[in-house]
């Protein structure tokens, strides 16, 4: 099937430009046709080829094949995205906010509470009561921590 090819240039014997439509094989024939009219070629495009046609000569369609190619692979092998491990970090570290937020507010509440009388033994009680909320916070922080590492040690193996 031959292409339709848009040609512009100018009359070799006025210096008219002209703009005609020519039906060759290939680019080259249709520059031969268009010099055999007597026609400069300064521009020539195909019409009903694709416009990846028109810009890529053979060895650039090659390449871009192989790029394509290779980009398909890559994307076949990407690795998992291990959300859950992401939504469980997220997870740890609300609750282990929410303990910090008990424990703080057991000893602001009884600081408060506490007589002049028993103050000393009042305060080692109340440290020693919030003690134990302060200790899962930090447990659950490095439990965040450890899925958010293990996630991305995981993704990482991949590469």
């Amino acid at each position: 099937m031959q292409t339709q090819w848009r040609v512009k240039g100018v009359a070799k014997e006025t210096g008219t430009d002209i703009a005609l439509t020519i039906f060759a094989d290939s680019r080259e024939e249709a520059i031969d046709r268009a010099a055999g009219r007597g026609v400069v070629v300064s521009e020539i495009n195909a019409v009903n080829r694709p416009l990846a046609d028109q810009l890529f000569d053979e060895e650039d369609a090659e390449k871009l094949d192989r790029l394509n190619k290779e980009r398909a692979q890559s994307q076949e092998k990407a690795p998992p995205a291990y959300r859950g491990l992401g939504v469980t970090s997220l997870i740890l570290k609300i609750i282990a906010a929410l303990f910090c937020l008990v424990a703080v507010l057991m000893v602001v509440v009884a600081i408060a509470t506490v007589g002049e009388d028993d103050k000393l033994y009042a305060l080692l009680v109340i440290v020693l009561a919030a003690l134990g909320p302060f200790t899962v916070t930090a447990l659950l922080f490095a439990a965040s921590d450890i899925c958010a590492a293990i996630r991305d040690i995981a993704r990482n193996s991949f590469k």
